[in-house]
């Protein structure tokens, strides 16, 4: 499978404005075209994978240039009772493509109407400094490429809200940031880390959430503490692609 992922990704010319599984682009470079917005509206397909079956994939792979006997073949082992495999290798770079025409006619759209798009896997978001998004039309460019939307995580805000694309966001002019909400919890945490050390932040973690019980104690903490501390450094690591400097503040207080 890694092998035919090769080959599908450089079948894959990525344009600009999709950033889902794109080497050297990631969420921070989606939420980046969408900083300082007067108006964002986000969108979510309804399962997406399983809403691209053999014959979508095949057709697609021959549109961009794949002989049709390969390209069946390579739909029949890409596929799982007729739907995208979930985990596959494959399976990112195969959504991109099927999506193709749904991103250009997307993108025109959005050229037309002053608007900014942009996908990341199943996340699609439009934005302007100026003009509303308009859903109606956009959803049905949407359907009309033979996609369904989860309408309940339709989201329309305007700035002076919370506005985040892509888990980051975008209230700044100059660069997507990580949610106050989550630093505060990070840098709490760290405190209670250095102050009572991971052993005692553990136990209480544990004693409050009630899930310490008698018999299993030493098991369950060293358990929490690897969790802590796999979780801790994870977000360390995240953050150091996002805000930098606040990766290495936290990095500091936790290690000195």
């Amino acid at each position: 499978m890694k092998i035919l992922s090769t080959y599908l990704s450089a079948l894959y010319n990525p344009p600009h404005y999709v950033h889902g599984f794109i080497r050297q682009r990631g969420i921070r470079t989606n939420a980046e075209s969408h900083l300082g917005c007067q108006h964002l509206l986000k969108l979510d397909f309804d399962n997406f994978y399983e809403q691209i079956d053999k014959d979508r994939i095949a057709m697609s792979l021959i549109e961009s240039g794949v002989p049709s006997e390969i390209a069946v073949l390579i739909s029949n082992i890409t596929t799982i009772d007729n739907k995208l495999a979930q985990g596959f290798s494959t399976s990112p770079v195969i959504s991109n493509i099927v999506s193709i025409k749904l991103d250009n006619e997307l993108n025109t759209y959005s050229r037309r109407s002053d608007l900014i798009y942009t996908r990341y896997a199943d996340d699609m978001c439009f934005s302007s400094k100026t003009a509303k998004p308009n859903f109606e039309e956009i959803s049905e460019i949407i359907e009309s490429n033979g996609f369904v939307l989860n309408v309940d995580k339709t989201q329309s805000t305007i700035r002076g809200n919370f506005q985040t694309v892509t888990g980051l966001t975008v209230f700044d002019h100059d660069k997507p940031r990580i949610r106050k909400r989550i630093k505060r919890r990070l840098r709490l945490e760290v405190h209670y880390i250095k102050t009572l050390g991971l052993r005692n932040h553990a136990i209480h973690r544990l004693t409050k959430n009630g899930k310490l019980k008698t018999g299993e104690e030493e098991k369950q903490i060293e358990i929490e503490m690897e969790l802590i501390k796999d979780r801790i450094e994870g977000w360390i690591n995240f953050s150091y692609g996002i805000e930098r400097e606040f990766s290495n503040k936290l990095r500091t207080k936790l290690y000195g």
